[in-house]
Parts: C-alpha cells; sequence; structure tokens
C-alpha cells in the first residue's frame, strides 16, 4: 500500500463520517419541526473561539426545559451545529445575543426522546455549507481509490 492510497482511503472515510453526520443532521432538523414544544429557560451564553489554524468562533448555548416532572439540559440550537463554526465573530456574536441568560424560549422536544431537544428546528443554508467541505473530501477520497485500482 501506498501513502496516497491510505491518504485516499483516509480521505474517503472522514468525507463519509462528514456526509453521514450531515444527512442525519438534515433528517432530524426537518422532523424537529413537528416535534411538540415546552417553554425553557436560557441558562447561559456566550460565544467560543475553536481551536485550530484559523480563528473561527461557535455560538454556545446552555438552556433547560421541563418534560413531565423531569427536567433537562441542552446546548442544541440547531442540528448541524457540532461541525459548525464562522470566521465571521458577528454572526456567532449575534446568535449569542438572540439567547441572553434568564431568557425565555420555546424548546422543540422529541416526542419519544426528551432529551432530544432543538431551539431552532428546520434546515438553512449556512446551517449545512460545512458539508459541501465534507462532500469534496469524500469525492476526492473515491477518486483517488479508485485511481490507485486502475494503475
Amino acid at each position: 500500500m501506498t501513502l496516497d492510497l491510505l491518504l485516499s482511503i483516509a480521505a474517503a472515510t472522514a468525507g463519509l463520517a462528514g456526509v453521514s453526520y450531515y444527512v442525519w443532521a438534515a433528517v432530524q432538523a426537518h422532523r424537529a419541526l413537528a416535534w411538540p414544544t415546552v417553554s425553557g429557560r436560557i441558562a447561559a451564553s456566550d460565544v467560543r473561539v475553536v481551536p485550530g489554524r484559523w480563528r473561527t468562533y461557535r455560538p454556545s448555548v446552555t438552556y433547560s426545559y421541563q418534560v413531565g416532572n423531569r427536567s433537562y439540559t441542552s446546548r442544541r440550537i440547531f442540528f448541524g451545529q457540532a461541525l459548525f463554526s464562522t470566521a465571521a465573530k458577528g454572526f456567532a456574536e449575534k446568535r449569542r445575543d438572540q439567547y441572553q441568560a434568564g431568557g425565555a424560549v420555546r424548546v422543540h422536544v422529541h416526542p419519544d426522546k426528551p432529551e432530544l431537544a432543538v431551539l431552532e428546528p428546520g434546515i438553512w443554508p449556512d446551517q449545512f455549507l460545512p458539508a459541501f467541505f465534507w462532500v469534496l473530501l469524500l469525492a476526492l477520497g473515491i477518486l483517488g481509490v479508485s485511481s490507485w485500482a486502475r494503475s
């Protein structure tokens, strides 16, 4: 096995994982539009710097809500946020400012898994722009493996 083949396999594997995550996130985001809502309260909101080569930012919100007699805490603003960050600090700050500590919010809660909740259901384009990176990585990995197989 050559280094080129190993890198191609790694790229394809990482790309497949990223694409799979975004497909799951898109399905959940769409389904969450129909989930019941409950009242919630923002515990904290902040903007975090994401470590890495380039300085990027991620809004961070913690909220609590109750379903039945049980209390829950979540940090999910939208589906897809686990791999989401932005170089636009103002964008992250705007999201943070929407959710001030102590503020009331509507929380969309999965009907069968109340620990699964989200503040912003549905799909919006910026949310899935990072998915194109994973699609590209998957495509490059597949091209590299197929090129190696033909030689």
